[in-house]
């Protein structure tokens, strides 16, 4: 019952930060924010990612739940055999470590898989199939 609450607390943590994400992109870039030690990502830490997403650049970030020893992973690896190698990572003492494996063609990502990844329906739901792997 515990790790449902735990799983459930995760996924409205990655919608929140797929809001996040779709937000960010429609608002104009503003100066660097402070460094972020809340465990949620600033608007400018994910307009970052989405844009390494978007050119398949390393990047990472992390969602920490401040009630536990859980977190999330977002990280883009780069290329690997032409694809672009992108996980998603669910961490904790509870649950242990599990999550997403996908390994991309350049030309489909886009802001809108980023937003399907995080929890929005995008209709991208197919993507996620044909090139990711739940481990």
């Amino acid at each position: 019952m515990k790790n449902k609450k735990i799983i459930i607390g995760l996924v409205i943590g990655v919608i929140i930060l797929a809001v996040i994400i779709l937000v960010a992109m429609k608002k104009p870039a503003r100066a660097p924010e402070a460094t972020n030690t809340t465990g949620t990502p600033t608007q400018n830490e994910m307009l970052r990612f989405a844009n390494s997403f978007n050119n398949c650049q390393n990047d990472a970030v992390t969602i920490k739940d401040p009630n536990s020893d859980q977190s999330v992973t977002l990280e883009i690896l780069g290329l690997a055999n032409g694809k672009c190698h992108y996980q998603m990572r669910s961490e904790g003492a509870e649950t242990g470590s599990h999550g997403l494996d996908c390994f991309f063609p350049p030309e489909v990502l886009k802001s809108q898989l980023l937003g399907q990844l995080t929890g929005n329906d995008t209709g991208l739901a197919n993507e996620i199939s044909q090139y990711c792997q739940m481990y």
